[in-house]
């Protein structure tokens, strides 16, 4: 259910897609939103359903942060929008993790919740609550055929970032390979530098795979050789 504040600030210049107080959004919907478009409204709404509040799910966050071991988290909110801390002397503060600590949590949430990329790997995704399409703002998804996500972010302090991801390797033996770009100083920095580094990463994997099928080949054609030239077979005779 669209709160009172989500609906604030969906219909503030923070907000991605329009709602109503009391409006009724599935689970999906807002996934879709949240993961493709960046709606922020998306995010707050979810963290008040699985939390009651916004603030409460941060400290949930926090919490997550520690068990992962990721040292350098730190969540005021869902969104990640900056926000004004509640001390008499204001200040603006914003959620803030590590490029290491960024990928860690990146692996994590692969292992455990694989279905993302069921989400992010789609270029658009039609919400017929909202009756609208939510766009894929990650542009890696129409530049490289195998790009599956992940998730793009941007303020004025972070810059322009990227989780960038591909699905690379031989079939049967598939991987996930992420780069990340944090405070890029433009969109097409954001892209250019994950995509070459996705490119060398799928080129590089492919071909330690390929090497490692050769060898194993090789072996077992040395087994045949070695079976069929005991004595007593039918090779001997």
């Amino acid at each position: 259910t669209v709160s009172e504040n989500a609906a604030t600030l969906a219909q503030s210049g923070y907000g991605v897609f329009y709602m109503e107080e009391g409006w009724q959004i599935p689970v999906r919907e807002l996934l879709g939103a949240m993961l493709l478009n960046s709606s922020n409204e998306a995010a707050f709404i979810l963290a008040e359903y699985i939390a009651g509040t916004e603030k409460e799910f941060a400290v949930m966050m926090n919490e997550m942060a520690r068990l992962l071991d990721l040292d350098s988290a730190k969540f005021f909110n869902a969104s990640g929008l900056p926000e004004y801390s509640d001390s008499l002397m204001a200040s603006v503060r914003q959620n803030s993790m590590s490029v290491n600590d960024l990928f860690r949590l990146t692996c994590a949430v692969l292992q455990k919740y694989p279905q993302i990329l069921d989400y992010t790997s789609q270029k658009e995704m039609y919400l017929p609550t909202l009756d609208v399409t939510a766009y894929n703002t990650n542009y890696l998804l129409y530049n490289m055929d195998n790009a599956v996500g992940l998730k793009t972010g941007t303020t004025d302090e972070a810059g322009c970032c990227l989780v960038g991801s591909v699905k690379a390797g031989n079939a049967g033996n598939e991987h996930v390979l992420t780069a990340i770009v944090i405070g890029a100083n433009s969109n097409l920095d954001r892209y250019q530098i994950p995509e070459v580094l996705l490119t060398w990463g799928t080129g590089r994997l492919e071909a330690q795979q390929l090497s490692a099928a050769s060898q194993t080949d090789e072996v077992s054609a040395a087994e045949d050789v070695n079976v069929n030239n005991q004595p007593g077979t039918d090779q001997d005779e």
